[in-house]
């Protein structure tokens, strides 16, 4: 298909057409021939493999290793913001058919907003970016520029992209990602993280005792299933708010599955409708989060809006709405249990296809990474499980209802960490929609990383 087609709004949606661009023409043009050498997927059972081994082996460790069954302590709270808008003139981050062209403005401002949440045994730093994708590389600086100043562990640090297919581009040194966020800006790299990094340090350094609460409620047709008519479309709004002693918010974390594509291949910054739900959120004074959840086939549903910024704005402003209300409801508490988890997962094989043909694998290895964070943390009965992935709705629901059969009450957050592309059920592996060519660990992916998430979530306490 041709890039930026309306119909597949992905992240990806260019890497099988931009081969002219110039930055770039050399390594495409290797590609492209290499991509004429065909290679089968293989067959053998995730089960009978040494990265499910290895992966279960450390699960089992990582939960040796870890504290569950904290007493419960009081809850102390952090949080920043600051602005990471790169100067116009840098490339934009989410369409191939951009080809890493400059940026001509800035729509509205990007953030990076942190969430830090600590009683006396453990503690969750949560920072929400309004970026297309994070990768490793981005995630990895952050953490240790943070940790060179404030006491943070890996298992106690997420990094979530909002993913606007409008945020900054240039921060990824992957090859793949270059395709659909220009190349790679040190300088706007060290920058981005720097500010970030120092974000997160204030909040680490300036918490004070809190309260939180859980909840969740439904929207009605804000989002759809954009593969399948009809498709399953996970609908729930969950938020977790912050308050201080007088019950005035101090932070929320919004959690809804969907694109933020609404301005689409546009030559501006934008944060899309995370943009908008935030901003209302934070009228007054809170810091607000976005995590984007199992939206790989969701998108927000049109309802005759007579631009894409009142699309965008009726998109954020419901969510706003929708999550004050549930709050509105919810009961406060400033004692709880805390735990995190930590595990390298390793992946299978990496299966790239290009119109029928397949990519080598040992190429296609070097493209994508063959080993990935995942995180499940513990708030009480209240889960958090990340992965790097854009996982189908469908996805998503059978996770929830996994947890909820454990008595856990589930967050899954999405884009978080680093990016590697998309989930689906293994039955849609072999059909021609946009999420299927653009999964690329083969067919049991769905599988093996369901087993991996049921597995860490058996070692919690709770």
């Amino acid at each position: 298909m041709a890039a930026g087609d309306a119909r597949h709004d992905g992240a990806f949606c260019g890497i099988d057409a931009v081969l002219s661009w110039d930055v770039l023409n050399r390594r495409v043009l290797l590609f492209s021939f290499l991509a004429l050498a065909l290679c089968g997927c293989s067959t053998t059972d995730y089960r009978n493999t040494s990265y499910h081994r290895v992966t279960l082996e450390r699960i089992e460790a990582a939960g040796k290793n870890g504290a569950p069954g904290n007493a419960p302590s009081t809850l102390r709270a952090g949080t920043a913001k600051v602005e990471i808008t790169p100067p116009i003139g840098m490339p934009l981050q989410g369409f191939g058919s951009r080809r890493g062209e400059p940026s001509r403005g800035v729509h509205d401002s990007l953030f990076a907003r942190v969430l830090v949440l600590k009683n006396d045994h453990a503690q969750l730093v949560l920072v929400s970016c309004d970026l297309m994708g994070v990768t490793r590389n981005l995630t990895d600086a952050v953490f240790e520029k943070a940790g060179r100043k404030v006491p943070l562990a890996r298992s106690e640090f997420v990094m979530l992209a909002t993913h606007t297919h409008s945020g900054a581009g240039g921060l990824s040194d992957r090859f793949a990602m270059q395709f659909v966020g220009g190349r790679f800006r040190p300088k706007l790299f060290a920058e981005t993280t720097d500010r970030i990094a120092e974000a997160v340090v204030r909040a680490s350094r300036d918490t004070q005792p809190a309260q939180i609460s859980f909840g969740s409620g439904e929207t009605i047709d804000l989002n759809k299933n954009r593969s399948r008519c009809g498709g399953p479309v996970d609908r729930e709004v969950k938020v977790l708010r912050v308050t201080n002693g007088d019950g005035r918010p101090i932070a929320w974390l919004v959690n809804f599955a969907a694109h933020p594509t609404i301005f689409g291949a546009n030559w501006e910054f934008t944060a899309d409708f995370p943009g908008y739900l935030c901003r209302e959120l934070e009228q007054d004074g809170a810091v607000a989060l976005f995590a984007n959840g199992a939206a790989g086939d969701l998108n927000i549903q049109g309802r005759n809006d007579p631009s894409k910024e009142a699309k965008a704005e009726r998109a954020g402003s419901t969510l706003a709405q929708r999550g004050a209300e549930i709050a509105s409801k919810l009961l406060r508490k400033d004692v709880v249990e805390m735990e995190t988890r930590y595990v390298e997962a390793l992946l299978p094989p990496v299966r790239i296809r290009l119109d029928g043909a397949a990519i080598p694998v040992w190429l296609g290895n070097c493209l994508f990474p063959r080993t990935l964070p995942v995180h499940l943390a513990r708030i009480d009965h209240t889960l958090f499980v990340t992965v790097p992935f854009e996982l189908n709705a469908e996805i998503g629901l059978a996770w929830k209802q996994e947890a909820a059969k454990r008595g856990h009450d589930l967050f899954v957050l999405g884009y978080a960490n680093d990016y590697a592309g998309y989930v689906v059920p293994e039955r849609n592996y072999a059909t021609t929609c946009y999420e299927a060519r653009t999964s690329f660990y083969g067919p049991q992916l769905d599988g093996y990383l369901t087993e991996v998430f049921v597995k860490m979530m058996e070692g919690t306490a709770k």
